[in-house]
């Protein structure tokens, strides 16, 4: 049977995707080598220190991020040892993968929205997504990894727009009329949807299968095993949006599924009060940003 026009669109547009996401540059050697022995089992705390102390830039721009008031700590630490008696070694762990992840993308946006705007609702999306974790009992150490998940969520979308500029341009067109949803502006045109593309990324890059899950489930959260990280990556979406934390091209606000409110005990809109002052809490967080801006 003969594909009709839009089939064989949304096929050109899918492969166009992938092709992407198999051309995406690996993280840098640091970092890669860290993810690879993580993959194997073998990266123990002694392995990491070791690893990163082979790429002094990247170790002195980690500590730079552990010593800024991202990381509320009483004393500042003079080295990446010290600073893991502090955090954690996992915490450590945790920000050099974003930090490396952020990195492949420098000052990277959507068309119609600002390379700014997209990171500052990822970087609250993290930072929403890190203190539900610890609401919800997560350590700091554990907390870490769920901010990492929150602000990779959307990288989806900027492979397929470095992919195809011109479809998505369509897709956040598409997306702008009141009852169309982005990811299915985004399975219409090119086959696929951003949730998805993000998570082929992230296994690609041997992040945890938490983290991959909470990217590639973060609209449908009812779809997981009850994995809290999808949940609160979800949430954290959610919370950015509704508080107008920047903006990266899908302004619907959708109220928590029931699996997710029972889990959390409250609504959106009852999470987002509970949080606190989320302003200060981004303003602390924008270092992470910055840092990771400036190249791995």
């Amino acid at each position: 049977m003969l594909l009709t026009q839009q089939g064989a669109s949304q096929m050109e547009g899918y492969e166009q995707i992938i092709k992407a996401v198999e051309g995406m540059p690996d993280l840098p050697g640091t970092v890669h080598a860290i993810l690879a022995k993580d993959s194997a089992g073998e990266c123990g705390a002694v392995e990491f220190m070791e690893t990163l102390g082979r790429d002094p830039v990247f170790s002195l721009k980690l500590l730079r991020l552990v010593n800024s008031s991202f990381c509320e700590k009483n004393e500042d630490a003079a080295s990446l040892q010290r600073a893991a008696v502090f955090l954690g070694t996992r915490t450590l762990h945790n920000l050099a993968v974003g930090l490396a992840c952020v990195g492949r993308f420098p000052a990277v946006g959507i068309r119609g929205v600002e390379a700014g705007e997209f990171w500052l609702h990822s970087l609250a999306s993290g930072v929403c997504a890190r203190l539900l974790a610890e609401r919800m009992g997560a350590s700091i150490e554990e907390s870490t990894e769920y901010f990492l998940a929150g602000v990779l969520h959307d990288i989806g979308k900027l492979v397929m727009v470095g992919a195809a500029e011109a479809e998505y341009t369509k897709v956040l067109s598409m997306a702008s009329e009141p009852g169309c949803a982005l990811v299915d502006a985004e399975m219409e045109v090119l086959g696929v949807s951003h949730p998805e593309v993000g998570a082929m990324l992230t296994a690609r890059w041997n992040l945890s299968a938490d983290v991959t899950e909470a990217v590639k489930l973060h609209h449908v959260p009812a779809a997981s095993s009850g994995n809290l990280m999808t949940f609160c990556v979800h949430a954290g979406n959610e919370i950015a949006k509704m508080l107008s934390f920047g903006s990266a091209g899908d302004f619907e606000v959708h109220d928590l599924p029931p699996v997710v409110e029972k889990r959390f005990g409250m609504s959106l809109r009852e999470l987002a009060d509970d949080l606190g002052d989320l302003d200060a809490e981004v303003d602390r967080a924008r270092i992470f940003i910055k840092l990771a801006e400036a190249g791995a």
